[in-house]
């Protein structure tokens, strides 16, 4: 592969074990891990709760509150539909196959990202409490 510029977005700490160049969607990461000691935190926790995962409400917690669930398939699913016609009438492999090929996955990487997020911010609440 040879040399490759990058953008250091976080400083590097501890001793480089493994680098991995991938690319999702058309964009280009660098994965490094590295080892070095760390201090296990001690988390003091004086609270329970209690957690219902359910189909209408994403998560009742034993306090009353809930979570809805995130409808983001739902949102993007008409547009799903019409990337993915429009990718079946291609011709397999040529260069507007490709093109289509990558909306649909950039589509799909989209309401995964989405569906990520939604649930490190509930974890992120629920945690808080």
């Amino acid at each position: 592969m040879g040399y490759i510029r990058y953008r250091q977005s976080q400083l590097i700490v501890g001793t480089i074990k493994n680098v991995t160049v991938s690319i999702v969607c058309g964009k280009w990461f660098v994965s490094i891990q590295t080892e070095y000691e760390q201090a296990k935190p001690i988390h003091q926790s004086n609270t329970e709760i209690g957690i219902d995962m359910g189909i209408s409400r994403f998560a009742t917690l034993s306090n009353g509150a809930y979570f809805e669930p995130s409808n983001i398939f739902k949102q993007n699913q008409l547009k799903l539909k019409k990337l993915q016609q429009q990718l079946s009438h291609k011709k397999k492999f040529s260069q507007n196959w490709i093109k289509s090929k990558r909306k649909v996955s950039k589509l799909h990487h989209h309401i995964a990202n989405t569906r990520k997020d939604y649930l490190h911010k509930i974890s992120n609440e629920i945690s808080k409490r």
